[in-house]
């Protein structure tokens, strides 16, 4: 009886070992929620079968969805069902992901891996994108800055000079981009529009225009606490941009008033000039040039200059989910795709600009054979951009430059349309969000 027990003893034990070896030999279940871009899912996929390989006891698994407020949306649905994403790529409410509690303090971390993160591999300033209260939330893999893009055979068609490179030039000015225009937009006997000039004066629900013009939404403090206690929408400087847009949009633009051309596809179709807006267009690019769609010779500038060139700066960083269980493996995965390697494999996929200054030349290589430029010229171009930019409005002012995207048809697309009065439409824009920001202010605590 003894030797039975003891037989059963001994199974059981090798039973148990047999089940705890297996159990540890089961990797680490986390999940990565990033966006639906062809391109960068396909990053994506191989970015994750690379870290697997490497981490064989981690497994990565990729949800995607849209942008903008459904994003947002996404990852607040996902947290409150209990089933946040591990990591996150930071789209649309980046600073409310950090202020709404989503988003988990990783300072230890990075002060713990700094040498092996290689911080000081960053352009300037990109690593504060993710900073609140001296806490680090996030670390980027891109950004993305905003630029002209143009069609030079137009430009050349019509007798005019290519545009400058270097952003600190000052003929390219707002009284050129009207002349430029004039020239450029064209019409049928009938009175149609064949031809525009430009697309749009960049996104209406970005600051681009008004900075430019030197104005801007918000008071200095915003930018400093992240709370806007006043918006500022009708400074003198921001009456006159909007107006400026509005002269231009009624006569030149495929923005505003329809003139029978839309903005996209109507630039790589060859019937608009030029395109004001952020180097993210790079993915429409690329597939309309390996479609054939963009069969012309193709450049970038800098916007006019007026008072300033300044320029959005998105930063797309990785976020650790403050509810993960998993934060060392969540926290491997995120230095992993925030890492050189990755970052290279990010700008040869999708053409889009790394967080890393080290892979700079590596991303101005790979647009050579999109623009009809030499290397120094897209260099100066995109070089430019970075120095003139600042910190984008979403990452900087909580929530409401996410309540001015929700309504920009209600408020901002009736001004530029000539709708409303700009002074008039910007007034009751102001009016609407200052109420808007008390209310918040008192629904957050502030």
């Amino acid at each position: 009886m003894k030797g039975y027990l003891n037989k059963l003893l001994l199974i059981a034990t090798l039973l148990l070992s047999w089940y705890l070896t297996t159990m540890a030999a089961e990797p680490v279940q986390i999940t990565w929620l990033h966006r639906v871009h062809t391109a960068e899912v396909e990053w994506a996929n191989e970015i994750i079968a690379l870290f697997e390989k490497e981490h064989p006891h981690i497994k990565v698994n990729l949800t995607t969805t849209s942008t903008g407020v459904n994003y947002q949306e996404k990852v607040a649905v996902l947290s409150a069902a209990g089933t946040p994403p591990d990591v996150f790529t930071g789209y649309a409410d980046k600073l409310g992901f950090i202020i709404r509690g989503f988003a988990r303090d990783i300072t230890e971390f990075v002060e713990r891996d700094r040498d092996e993160l290689q911080l000081d591999a960053y352009f300037p300033g990109v690593l504060d994108a993710s900073i609140r209260n001296g806490k680090r939330y996030g670390l980027p893999i891109s950004i993305t800055t905003q630029l002209l893009f143009y069609n030079k055979d137009m430009l050349m068609t019509h007798g005019l000079a290519v545009l400058p490179t270097d952003w600190d030039e000052t003929t390219w000015t707002w009284d050129r981009l009207l002349e430029y225009s004039q020239r450029l937009t064209v019409r049928t006997p009938d009175g149609k529009f064949s031809q525009l000039a430009i697309t749009q004066a960049n996104t209406v629900s970005l600051p681009d225009l008004t900075w430019t013009f030197g104005g801007d939404w918000f008071e200095p403090e915003a930018y400093v606490n992240g709370f806007a206690d006043r918006v500022t929408l009708t400074r003198p400087e921001n009456i006159a941009a909007f107006k400026a847009m509005f002269h231009l949009y009624a006569n030149y633009a495929a923005a505003g008033p329809t003139k029978g051309i839309p903005a996209w596809p109507g630039f790589p179709q060859g019937r608009v000039a030029m395109d004001w807006v952020g180097n993210w267009r790079m993915g429409t690019i690329l597939e309309a040039q390996g479609s054939g769609t963009l069969s012309f010779s193709l450049a970038i500038a800098p916007p006019p200059l007026v008072a300033t060139r300044d320029n959005t700066r998105y930063t797309t960083p990785l976020y650790m989910s403050s509810a993960t269980k998993h934060p060392e493996e969540a926290w491997e995965f995120i230095k992993f795709v925030a890492s050189h390697e990755s970052q290279r494999l990010w700008v040869e996929k999708t053409r889009l600009l790394p967080a890393r200054r080290t892979l700079a030349q590596n991303y101005i290589q790979g647009l050579t054979t999109v623009f009809d430029m030499t290397p120094n010229q897209i260099q100066t171009a995109i070089m430019g951009s970075i120095a003139h930019s600042r910190l984008s409005i979403e990452e900087t002012v909580f929530d409401i430059p996410l309540e001015i995207n929700r309504r920009t048809k209600d408020w901002l697309n009736p001004i530029i349309t000539g709708a409303v009065p700009v002074e008039t439409g910007l007034a009751n824009l102001e009016n609407s969000l200052n109420v808007y920001a008390k209310e918040l202010k008192e629904r957050m605590g502030f």
